[in-house]
């Protein structure tokens, strides 16, 4: 028994794409583009198996087209490159799915969906020297569920305070205190 070609068929269009056998036992397939107009956006995966004297279908657990989401904005946009700032992503169209990550750069964090036009991610740790990078939201797997986001977050050396003057001010407050140490001027 020779397998003579193996090929996939997204969302109920039954237009069938070249797959390719990895190993025994695993078979890859990539999604095409989704189309309205002919298939479903939630529907099994249909593998062919064409072994030059019969052919056979089988079904898939159902595969989802997701379409992509929008960052409008962030809050905070700055950070420290120690990270954990509890960043508000702003947007249009965000899934509530399992393991959604927001990506600080290629950095994945885990985001807590709030709503589809907002979720909740803590800025990673940076190991590098400040800088801005690119705010996006993946899937597990990877997959990019946002379409050319322009958000962006900051990354800022870490402020260290060396000196207050006065250190001492009256119980009713009101008393103007200087602070200095070095990267405050980032901030």
């Amino acid at each position: 028994f020779c397998v003579y070609e193996i090929s996939c068929s997204f969302g109920d269009s039954f237009n069938f794409t070249q797959a390719q056998e990895v190993r025994r036992n695993e078979v890859l397939c990539e999604s095409p583009p989704f189309h309205n107009d002919n298939m479903k956006r939630h529907a099994s995966i249909i593998l062919a198996i064409d072994n030059g004297v019969s052919k056979s279908y089988h079904t898939s657990p159902p595969f989802s087209y997701i379409q992509p989401s929008f960052i409008t904005k962030i809050d905070p946009r700055v950070g420290s490159v120690i990270g954990g700032s509890l960043v508000r992503v702003h947007g249009i169209d965000f899934v509530n799915m399992e393991s959604l990550y927001c990506l600080f750069g290629n950095v994945p964090v885990s985001a807590i969906f709030v709503s589809d036009k907002e979720l909740l991610c803590e800025s990673p740790e940076w190991n590098y020297m400040p800088k801005v990078v690119k705010v996006n939201v993946a899937a597990a797997n990877g997959t990019l569920l946002t379409a050319g986001s322009h958000a962006s977050f900051q990354y800022l050396k870490n402020p260290v305070i060396h000196e207050i003057n006065p250190s001492y001010g009256a119980a009713s407050g009101g008393t103007s205190v200087q602070i200095k140490g070095p990267e405050l001027d980032d901030w």
